[in-house]
């Protein structure tokens, strides 16, 4: 069994689209309507945009992780979303690096490394 999407509440699909498109690959359209917008990346992940009313607060533990191959990459693009101007959530560099990062709607997104 493999997870084969996960499904986002939004404010303004489109505006989430360019950032999931920008800061975390998802390159390409699957399909776009009225009702919601589907984005894949290399990796197979679907990342399904509905409009609507998002969360006014998302929980502290409520995100999604994204694992990269080293604690150097994590780094790195830490660096680069900061440069972005992307809202950090939290950083960790110890036992596991790993960050967290608020997409326009303030949903968590995480990107770690075992170290």
């Amino acid at each position: 069994m493999r997870l084969n999407h996960l499904a986002l509440t939004v404010s303004d699909a489109r505006r989430s689209a360019a950032f999931y498109r920008e800061h975390f690959g998802f390159e390409r359209t699957l399909h776009e309507d009225d009702h919601f917008t589907m984005l894949a990346n290399d990796a197979g992940d679907l990342l399904a945009l509905f409009g609507g009313d998002p969360p006014p607060e998302p929980t502290a533990t409520f995100h999604f992780g994204f694992e990269l191959d080293s604690a150097d990459e994590v780094r790195a693009e830490r660096t680069r979303l900061q440069q972005a101007g992307v809202a950090e959530l939290q950083w960790e560099d110890g036992w596991m690096t790993r960050l967290r990062v608020a997409d326009p709607d303030g949903h968590g997104v995480e990107l770690f490394a075992s170290s």
